[in-house]
């Protein structure tokens, strides 16, 4: 959209928008009108419907979520306030023996996985039969209170999309009245949250890193990309003056200084705070503190059962039993070496490669213009592809292999499992009681819609031939 409106303001002899016009984001449905005429402009106007809606509700819901789980439920009202660290959620005992604490093997918790649970299995059936709006409450002695409690935070975070969803109607207001364009608030949105890059990057590959430090990282790094932001544009004329803030404050350098300031302030920051805070590391602290990060987990979804396709690991009987920390290095050492290699090439590319092939010329001639625009197609193309191909892929890659393993299962003399063949409403319209076991069980997001659609044919040919 931007070189076609290029292509057309050198057409005409001149911009086809001025200056303000552009950086409120009307260059592409000019474009759109002008190329495509009617069409282009219902195709725009669905286009950014359908952006701003799934933008704007994915927002909205991570904003509930990080309020309700993150802050609500870590810190104003947990399940067990007086949890230590290591200690299980659901009974308070330790998940495995601390090293400063003595802790017999029998003070050890022997909570079992929810999916393996005789009683939550009952209860999904019960529940899943009843066709009332509320459900009948959950009867397991040891996940009754704990899945209670996460339904309240669903509903709590429910009424949040609601009342985010409302208040985000005054603030577009707001932001409308003081003419706030689209570039402002993007450059305005990088020194506001930039400082958190490095910080959240240590705090999953940095074993030293505290809460201290990564506080003090997005905090500080924000106040200073604000204060050289701020500090630059009152060297333009009018200075901050309400007649000329949002002009000033908008230009490049300003911000383009905040935000280089935001990243750096917010990574010294960091690192200082955290060989403050924790000069000493020993192998032994390391161990404890990545011990800490896989304690961090839901009873009733572990993130064993998620990864046990990957890691190769039998069935676990607890939902804390989890392989050595050795085990889980090495399954992910592949991928952990391909995401770093990706960053640095990507970040090479993009950051040095690129710019510094455009500020080698000056003017385009025709050659090196198309030379350009097929690169940048290429790239487009290329990555669409990568996007749609490779999901595909792996989703038939992963049913595929679940099929293998139900063939292996169906041979083997171990009924342990439900069958995946199980239909979720019989030829007699009443519910199979034993889906719902059969869907807990069932670890493979790709199995699970595979058979639903197969289900569904099924059900579709059944019903034309009658």
């Amino acid at each position: 959209m931007g070189l076609a409106y290029l292509g057309l303001s050198s057409a005409q002899g001149a911009p086809l928008l001025t200056d303000e016009d552009v950086s409120a984001g009307l260059a592409a449905p000019l474009v759109a009108q002008k190329l495509l005429g009617t069409t282009g402009e219902y195709a725009m106007l669905f286009l950014i419907l359908m952006a701003v809606m799934s933008t704007g509700s994915a927002e909205v819901i991570a904003v509930a979520s990080i309020l309700i789980y993150d802050v609500y439920q870590a810190y104003i009202c947990p399940f067990k306030k007086d949890l230590k660290d290591g200690q299980c959620i659901l009974c308070s005992r330790y998940l495995r023996k601390p090293m400063d604490v003595n802790v017999g093997k029998d003070s050890l918790c022997e909570c079992v996985s929810a999916d393996k649970c005789d009683q939550c299995k009952q209860d999904l059936v019960v529940r899943a039969q009843s066709n009332n709006v509320v459900k009948p409450h959950y009867t397991c002695p040891v996940h009754k209170e704990y899945k209670e409690y996460q339904e309240h935070l669903l509903n709590y975070k429910n009424w949040c999309i609601v009342a985010f969803t409302f208040f985000s109607i005054p603030l577009c207001l707001f932001c409308w009245a003081v003419n706030l364009n689209l570039t402002w608030t993007y450059y305005f949105t990088g020194i506001l949250i930039s400082s958190s890059v490095f910080p959240i990057a240590v705090s999953i590959l940095w074993a030293r890193a505290t809460s201290y430090a990564l506080i003090s990282g997005v905090v500080g790094g924000a106040m200073a990309g604000m204060t050289t932001w701020l500090t630059y544009a009152s060297t333009f004329p009018g200075g901050l003056s309400a007649a000329t803030f949002v002009k000033n404050t908008g230009e490049e350098l300003p911000m383009l200084f905040g935000n280089i300031t935001a990243i750096g302030a917010g990574a010294v920051f960091t690192t200082i705070i955290t060989f403050i805070t924790r000069w000493n590391m020993t192998p032994e602290i390391e161990e404890e503190e990545w011990e800490k990060t896989r304690d961090i987990d839901n009873p009733l979804c572990p993130w064993v059962g998620k990864y046990q396709g990957e890691l190769n690991l039998a069935e676990v009987e607890n939902f804390h039993d989890r392989p050595p920390l050795e085990i889980v290095i090495r399954k992910f050492r592949a991928a952990k070496i391909t995401s770093y290699i990706a960053a640095v090439c990507f970040t090479v590319l993009f950051v040095v490669i690129w710019p510094g092939s455009m500020l080698s010329i000056d003017i385009f001639d025709l050659k090196q213009f198309n030379t350009w625009t097929v690169i940048s197609r290429g790239w487009a193309f290329a990555a669409s592809a990568f996007i749609v191909v490779v999901p595909m892929f792996q989703e038939v890659k992963a049913v595929l292999k679940q099929l293998e393993r139900n063939k292996e299962d169906k041979t083997s003399l171990n009924d342990e499992h439900l069958p995946l063949s199980k239909v979720e409403i019989n030829e007699s319209g009443i519910p199979n009681p034993n889906f719902a076991a059969a869907t807990q069980q069932n670890r493979n997001k790709s199995n699970y819609i595979y058979q639903r659609f197969v289900n569904l044919l099924t059900r579709n040919l059944r019903i034309s031939q009658n």
